[in-house]
């Protein structure tokens, strides 16, 4: 899989938040809705639909995690880019 910039910015975010990853609302904060599809299409991360209570409401959000696939991703695009430099 080939990253953009953006891409790989979403991924290492992801990366970074551990195994319960975040909420498709923050990440849609800082990227496009067509750039996280992009990448959930391209098996780049997972998105697990999740239950949260809120005051005694439930509601429901989804919360966006990095796949084994998208970790193999950003290794290969780090070592391009030193290859590279």
């Amino acid at each position: 899989m080939i990253l953009t910039a953006e891409q790989r910015r979403a991924l290492v975010i992801q990366a970074d938040a551990g195994p319960s990853g975040r909420t498709e609302g923050i990440m849609a904060v800082h990227f496009t809705v067509d750039l996280l599809a992009g990448l959930v299409r391209q098996d780049g991360r997972a998105c697990r639909p999740t239950l949260c209570a809120l005051a005694a409401v439930l509601s429901r959000f989804v919360r966006m995690r990095i796949t084994d696939a998208g970790r193999r991703a950003l290794v290969s695009t780090k070592l391009l880019s030193e290859a590279n430099a």
